[in-house]
């Protein structure tokens, strides 16, 4: 059976008070969600947060809300000393994770093709299958210490160096640890490379230990184009209210499932509504609960 989540970034934008982590769990309660995945801005990167996890365990059982991931922006896949910082980071966050039973902890790698010391820079940077050495030896190295204490880890299709599934599918084998999977983001495999998102569930099934949601739609070609004129940047999906996008979420759900996932879902954007964001987030939670309850049944 599915457990639904959300990450603390999805939640809580008109909590009074601020964001405080203990607000953030009463409002997953509120919302009937069964836990929440903590991004770091939110909770979990601060070297004082392992002090403090046992209080927000207790907050949160009294919720009856999990808290089943913590959400890093550490970077792994570095060639040079800033691999030692981001380990020590995600170690921290390993750490953090098991001191509030969290399963598992989720990661990005690097955002850019990293330009080898001596390499002209007009050849480049290289591609990554030129340069996945780091973050191979990095994410087994984080799996070993992770696994020591119970905790998972994954890896996301996020930015511009692993976004793809044959990116995730490569390190995650060739790290060949147990506890180390993928991260699965359909929505992210549209938004990066115009991938598949059924075609990269189907490749990656067997080796998600984690899920995030989130849908995307097509802006209108005209909007794209101005907004290019503008400032060069290109910008061709906007995040959409779940279900209302691109995305075959029902498709990969039911790969996942029967590849013998039964885990958490986590929203990580509810998108956008004229009538504000509570309204886009229940819309939101509404399509997800069913869609879930529905593939569920079909069990």
């Amino acid at each position: 059976m599915f457990r639904i989540g959300a990450m603390s970034i999805a939640l809580g934008r008109e909590i009074d008070g601020g964001r405080t982590p203990e607000r953030i769990v009463h409002e997953a309660a509120r919302l009937g969600l069964d836990g929440v995945e903590f991004y770091e801005s939110d909770w979990g990167g601060s070297p004082g947060d392992p002090a403090a996890a046992p209080a927000l365990a207790e907050t949160a059982a009294a919720a009856a809300v999990r808290l089943f991931a913590i959400g890093s922006a550490a970077r792994l896949g570095y060639h040079d000393g800033r691999a030692v910082e981001a380990m020590a980071t995600l170690r921290r966050q390993v750490d953090v994770a098991a001191a509030v039973g969290a399963r598992v902890v989720t990661f990005a790698a690097i955002d850019s093709q990293p330009l080898p010391a001596g390499r002209d820079p007009s050849q480049g940077g290289l591609p990554f299958a030129g340069a996945a050495g780091p973050l191979v030896r990095q994410m087994r190295e984080l799996a070993e210490y992770a696994g020591e204490r119970e905790v998972e880890v994954a890896l996301l299709n996020h930015g511009s160096f692993a976004c793809t599934s044959w990116h995730q599918e490569w390190v995650v084998q060739l790290a060949g640890a147990a506890n180390a999977g993928a991260c699965l983001d359909p929505g992210n495999y549209l938004y990066y490379e115009g991938e598949d998102p059924v075609a990269a569930t189907r490749r990656l099934r067997e080796r998600v230990t984690a899920v995030r949601l989130g849908d995307w739609r097509l802006r209108e070609r005209d909007l794209v184009a101005a907004g290019f004129a503008a400032d060069g940047g290109l910008h061709p999906w906007e995040a959409a209210v779940f279900g209302e996008g691109e995305v075959d979420h029902g498709a990969c759900l039911r790969l996942l499932r029967e590849a013998g996932y039964d885990g958490w879902l986590s929203i990580k954007s509810a998108g956008s509504s004229p009538l504000g964001p509570d309204d886009a987030l229940r819309r939101t939670l509404d399509e997800v609960r069913r869609l879930a309850a529905s593939i569920d049944g079909e069990s």
